[in-house]
């Protein structure tokens, strides 16, 4: 068993690392031997005893866009606020378990027993993105959940779903309110189907509530949604404000240009060509996976490296080095409706922001220098060279992010919860919550 991990965990290392769009990596998916396609974190549940229900508060079963092991992020962060706000919360993982058999695996990602990632088992092991399950998958899906309430023994629930292939499956829940946590334009990424953009238009008519990250997210649910709160994303203050023992510095000394997050479609890889020509006195540092082939691309850029991927407790290290930190996107419906979580990370640890317009960088309280197109962009990183931030300028960041955390983003979340209406016409709270025994 140690082998065939170790030859698991080999392939996943070299497939995450593999320049390839999420259609192409769909497609690749079905071809691998399930042994590498089924997660190996998970356990039977029988090997685990989950913590008693809470008496005052419902369970939060999280229908997750991403892996909880991936790019640390929105989804992973308001699952562990739910958490300390009391709730057990179950991480339903899009990666599923490649069997004909309906269950599910589990991983408990705390030490209380209240935080769980679980793996659903589903035939073929498809990827969320590109499909709705058809009928076959949603039997086996169901018959898996029902599983997971009966390990579980959920008492009350609510159902917080990220994407809507998992609609159907979250509303099986017994009086469970469904929530949408809408926090990407789905329909930007391309790999959006036409039965995928009716069915999320259909899960912001059923919810009982639908949370946006950004005010254009929240103007396109508005004629979708009953019930609906704006909640941006924020930082985790504390980890990306404080000065690590020592940062990266360029072994050739030279001032430091550091991005960090995806390099995928929405990238501009002629812009950080152009910023890394006009600025041959520096370093550009990209860190992240390369979904697009950006390093061939860059290649004979002397003065670019790509890192890659690396794990985000190391993140502060390198943005601490940074002189300027970078947002070259392309803007475009996608990005239009992103409010970029790096942008507060950035501003935690004081730094200079220079990013291309996005109508979301308008909530940063001119913090940020947004630039309307490339020679600006390129002027404004001239400016923050040439004339360093004051110290009052650097503690102006700081206190603006630490009130843009993810506790406190979390507080909201968990109120806005606690306040869906009962059929009733009454909220949820301790006193009328489902009678447990």
């Amino acid at each position: 068993m140690a082998i065939l991990n170790m030859a698991r965990n080999a392939v996943r290392s070299v497939w995450r690392k593999l320049p390839l769009d999420q259609a192409v990596r769909a497609k690749l998916v079905a071809l691998l031997p399930r042994t590498f396609r089924v997660p190996n974190r998970g356990v039977p549940p029988e090997m685990l005893d989950p913590s008693p229900p809470c008496q005052a508060v419902d369970d939060c079963f999280v229908f997750a866009v991403i892996d909880w092991h991936y790019r640390f992020q929105r989804p992973q962060h308001l699952a562990a606020e739910l958490v300390a706000a009391g709730r057990r919360v179950f991480y339903v993982s899009n990666n599923f378990i490649a069997s004909r058999r309906s269950g599910f695996l589990v991983e408990q990602l705390d030490d209380d027993g209240r935080l769980y990632q679980v793996f659903l088992n589903l035939r073929g092991a498809p990827e969320i993105y590109f499909a709705m399950p058809t009928e076959a998958q949603q039997a086996q899906l169901h018959e898996g959940m029902r599983s997971l309430l009966s390990w579980a023994r959920t008492k009350g629930a609510i159902s917080l779903i990220q994407h809507p292939f998992w609609a159907n499956l979250a509303a099986m829940i017994p009086h469970a309110p469904m929530v949408y946590d809408c926090m990407d334009y789905h329909e930007g990424f391309g790999t959006f189907s036409h039965a995928m953009v009716a069915a999320e238009r259909a899960l912001m008519a059923r919810s009982d509530l639908v949370v946006v990250s950004s005010a254009l997210l929240n103007e396109r649910a508005a004629p979708y949604a009953r019930r609906k709160i704006l909640i941006r994303n924020a930082a985790d203050f504390a980890h990306f404000s404080t000065t690590p023992g020592s940062a990266f510095r360029d072994p050739k000394g030279r001032r430091v240009l550091g991005y960090y997050g995806a390099i995928a479609a929405w990238f501009d890889v002629p812009l950080v060509e152009a910023l890394a020509r006009h600025c041959p006195g520096c370093l550009v540092v990209l860190i992240g996976h390369d979904q697009i082939r950006a390093k061939a691309r860059l290649a004979e850029i002397e003065n670019i490296a790509l890192i890659g991927e690396i794990p985000y407790r190391d993140l502060p290290w390198y943005l601490h080095g940074f002189d300027v930190c970078i947002l070259p996107f392309l803007v475009n419906d996608l990005t239009r409706a992103t409010n970029p979580v790096k942008v507060y990370e950035y501003l935690s640890a004081g730094k200079t922001v220079v990013a291309v317009d996005l109508p979301e960088l308008r909530a940063f309280d001119n913090l940020v220098v947004a630039a309307p197109h490339r020679e600006f962009f390129l002027a404004a990183v001239d400016q923050a060279l040439s004339n360093p931030a004051s110290a009052e300028t650097i503690a102006r960041r700081r206190t603006f992010a630490a009130g843009q955390t993810w506790a406190e983003r979390g507080q909201r979340l968990n109120k806005a919860l606690t306040d869906i209406p009962l059929r009733s016409g009454s909220v949820r709270t301790a006193e009328n919550a489902p009678a447990r025994p």
